[in-house]
């Protein structure tokens, strides 16, 4: 049986790599655009990308750099949602001439209590994580696990007010077992 040719690995088809894609990528990355938008910007695809990312670091420093600050920019605008801010504003009237009548003045931004949340929740998520419980009232579980929190001294949501220790509703012994004889269900 012959042996079949396989030719040494080579160079390859050459990259098209170019070091000002550094500056371009840093600004578009800035700018929030996601990886897939990059490889779009630069007519390549997604997995030369990454190849770049990985062959060339100043490459990869440029995309981390601008990925960082535009998180950080978001950040901020989310902290200054949460807490309110003020900024300068124009208030743009006319007179009946059709002149513009600029008057500055300065605009309040109150608190929002949805980016309040989900700062909280991002922020300190044992305290401000959703808590979802699933129970309908003619359930004999719930019914259950009512009255053992009952027992035990809980009282609110967070389950942790309360120092009593659970007692057995019933305990369990093999008198309570049901033996069931498949010739009995004829």
């Amino acid at each position: 049986m012959a042996e079949r040719f396989i030719p040494p690995p080579g160079p390859g088809r050459p990259s098209q790599y170019k070091e000002e894609y550094v500056e371009r990528v840093a600004n578009l990355a800035l700018n929030g655009a996601t990886d897939a938008e990059i490889a779009d910007d630069l007519d390549v695809s997604i997995a030369t990308l990454y190849n770049w990312r990985a062959k060339h670091p100043a490459f990869l420093s440029a995309l981390k750099y601008g990925k960082e600050q535009s998180n950080e920019r978001v950040e901020r605008s989310l902290y200054l949602r949460a807490v309110g801010y003020e900024h300068d504003a124009v208030k743009v009237s006319f007179d009946k001439n059709g002149n513009p009548i600029y008057a500055p003045y300065r605009e309040l931004v109150p608190p929002d209590p949805g980016a309040q949340k989900l700062w909280l929740m991002n922020r300190k998520p044992e305290e401000w994580k959703e808590r979802v419980e699933f129970t309908r009232p003619d359930d004999p579980l719930s019914e259950l696990l009512a009255e053992m929190r009952k027992q035990a001294g809980i009282n609110d949501d967070s389950g942790n007010s309360g120092s009593a220790q659970l007692e057995p509703v019933r305990s369990f012994d093999e008198d309570d077992a049901v033996v069931r004889n498949d010739d009995s269900a004829h």
